[in-house]
Order: C-alpha cells, then structure tokens, then sequence
C-alpha cells in the first residue's frame, strides 16, 4: 500500500528527498548486493564492480556501439527479468552503463522506475553515445520512465565539447561520504561527457575543473533520493573513450565504481582509504592469480601430468577465498588481510609445484620427440649409406642383350 502511494505521489516527479529512511538494498539470503549491470558489458567495468564481494554482478550485452542487433535482443531475452516481481525480487541494483533507450519496451522502463519509487531500488546512469540524451548514434531518454528516477533531466544530444576536464568535489558537497572516500587530486582527465541539468532537490557530487579553456562547470557526479530508493547519475563514461585514462591509469579506479555502487544501495562507504583499496586490491588480485594457477594446471595436464593433488590445494584455497569473502561482509578489513595473506602463499606455492609437475611431464615429452627424431635419422642415414656410400661395392651389370 505505501508503495502504490509512493508511486502514485512519484508522477509528478520532481525529485525530492526521500520520506522513508534508506535502507541497505540486498539479499538477506546471501548478504549480497544483486547487481544487473546493462549496456557496455564487453568493458573491465562491470568485472571491477564484481571483485567486490558484496556486489554480485550479472553483465547483459546491450550496447549498440559494441554488439550486433540480434546478440543485443537474444542477452535482453535471457537476462531482464520478464516480470515484475521477479526483477523487484531479484535486483537491487540496475545499472544501465551507455545503452540505447530504444532497446527498452515501455513496460520495461515503468518496471526500472517502479523499483526504484516502490521498492527501493538503486539506478546508476553511466554517460557515453547512448547514455541520458544521446550523444552520437544513442537516442535521447528524455520524456522516458527512467529520466523520471534519475537526479538529472537529460539534454537531447549535447555532449561536452571544451575539452578534457578534471572531476572534482562540487561546491557544498566536501563532507559527502562518498567524496571523502577517495583522493580527487589524483584521478586523470576525463575527455568528454554528457549534458545533463540537476534536478532541484539532488545533489551534485562532482563537477568539472580545469578545462582550461573555458572557467564554466558542469556536474559530473549527481546523486538523488526518490521514493524509497536513490539515483546516480555520471555524466562521463567511466570506460573507454570518454574515460580512458581514469580507466586505465587512476590506482582507485575500481574504489571509484565500487563506492558510486555503495552510495546507491544505502551501503555505509569505507573511509579509511588505504585499508579499503589494500584488502579490495588484494580480492581483485586473487582472481589474476587464480587464473594463472588454473592455466599451468591445465598446461600441465594436456602433457599427462600428475595435477589431482594440486587441484585439491587450490579447492583449498577457494573455501579460504569464502572465508575471506564473509569477513568482508562483516567488514573485518584486519582479518581479510591475514587470510589473503595466507592465500597468496599458498597460490605461489601451488605455482611452483605445478611447474615442477609440467616440466616433468614435459620431459618425457621432449625425451619421446628425441628419440623418435634421433631414430628417423639414424633410419634416414643408414638408407642413404646403403645407397649412396655403398654404392661402389655394387658389380656393373653386364650386357644382356646379343650384339649382332
């Protein structure tokens, strides 16, 4: 009943705070944050938002500048929940990361805002040629279900054009959690992003610094309250080409995604910085370890090697990645840094023994390859001896034919 009346006073959206308490969005069945993450899925993005263990991240290919129509239509089949209660039931956090609003029914963007309003979703808008009013080939969300939920009204297809600028605190906002979180004088320039205009009662998180060459701002950052859940909106791409450099050259990139997620869900953001990027840096290191741990199993396995031991030490060392999981739920930062410590020994120590176990295998290999090749030309120099060397012990054939 509270949600319908949430809904209903909604219509008129203007954003406005919110009347009920945030609440942290998540499943209490798993202490995770349910993420469908919609759009540009073929990025890093969404992968660095699921190195956190409280986000659990389901990717949905739907970027027209990255996919073929039809993989766009056959992922959005098989991924959007097609119902109303099973998306309500089943997200918590909808990420929409440069997508094409014509890829979307109008039932679908009702139900995106009907989350949000009635049941506490969180939204995140990425920028990019799709995102807000378009840019390129996107098509503009203005007058759309979802424009409504967000802290922003869109522009139709206006983009920054001043040049690279720098995303710094906004005016009023440098006791914001979020923006004490992170060291701003240290993230690169972002090379563009979407127009957007903030709603009255949102705040702007973010904005534009050091375009050097004009002094006006523009926000970047933009946070709002609507119903029982919250909105982000970040004018930018955080991936490639808007942003590049912040992808791929900024240390707290990862704390960056991470902490916008946080923000939008009502989850309490880490303040210490240096223990939260150290134990997140440590989580996303484990999967880059793993993964090399898991190729020179497999590499020593195709050469008949031994590796059963092996694989049950790193079964080992998955029960202690859930244990290090469950301590970052509790948010026992102190305790994840032993245990990680704990696992990355034991992934050296399994690295080591499985090169000794490919190079054994590899030795018979190599041993089998010589003697076949050794025995080819033992084979090959004994046929040409005999009919070359030898030759000369060979009686000329005398005349067989009578000469008149």
């Amino acid at each position: 009943m509270r949600g319908a009346l949430i809904l209903a006073l909604s219509l008129a959206m203007v954003l406005s705070p919110t009347v009920y308490p945030r609440e942290l969005r998540y499943d209490p069945a798993t202490r995770r944050c349910r993420v469908l993450y919609v759009g540009d899925s073929y990025q890093r993005t969404w992968r660095d938002l699921s190195n956190d263990p409280f986000l659990q991240v389901s990717p949905v290919p739907a970027s027209v500048g990255g996919y073929q129509m039809d993989y766009i239509k056959k992922s959005m089949r098989m991924y959007i929940p097609r119902t109303k209660e099973s998306y309500e039931g089943g997200v918590d956090l909808l990420v929409l990361s440069d997508c094409d609003h014509h890829l979307f029914t109008t039932r679908q963007m009702a139900m995106f805002k009907e989350g949000v309003v009635g049941d506490g979703q969180g939204l995140i808008m990425a920028g990019g040629f799709e995102a807000f009013g378009g840019a390129g080939w996107g098509t503009t969300w203005r007058g759309s279900s979802v424009e409504d939920v967000l802290p922003v009204e869109c522009v139709d297809y206006q983009s920054w054009g001043d040049g690279p600028f720098f995303a710094r605190p906004a005016g009023g906002a440098e006791d914001h959690p979020f923006v004490t979180s992170l060291p701003w004088e240290s993230i690169p320039t972002f090379e563009s992003m979407n127009i957007v205009i903030p709603r009255q009662a949102s705040t702007t998180l973010l904005e534009t610094s050091g375009t050097g060459l004009t002094s006006r701002r523009g926000p970047v950052l933009v946070y709002g309250e609507v119903g029982a859940g919250a909105s982000l909106a970040h004018a930018p791409d955080w991936n490639p080409g808007w942003g590049a450099a912040v992808m791929n050259d900024w240390e707290y990139y990862g704390d960056y995604l991470v902490n916008m997620a946080y923000l939008t869900i009502g989850m309490a953001i880490p303040q210490d910085l240096q223990l939260s990027h150290l134990v997140r840096t440590e989580l996303a290191e484990y999967q880059l370890q793993k993964s090399v741990t898991v190729s020179l199993l497999e590499f020593a396995d195709v050469f008949g090697g031994n590796t059963m031991g092996l694989e049950d030490r790193l079964n080992e060392v998955d029960l202690l990645k859930l244990e290090a999981d469950e301590l970052y739920l509790d948010q026992d930062f102190g305790a994840i840094l032993e245990v990680m410590g704990d696992i990355r020994d034991q992934l050296i120590g399994i690295n080591e023994d499985a090169v000794k176990v490919k190079d054994q295998a590899l030795f018979w290999v190599y041993a089998v390859e010589w003697l076949v090749v050794s025995g080819t030309s033992l084979a090959c120099g004994a046929l040409i001896w005999g009919l070359m060397v030898r030759r000369r012990a060979y009686r000329t054939a005398g005349v067989t034919r009578f000469l008149h």
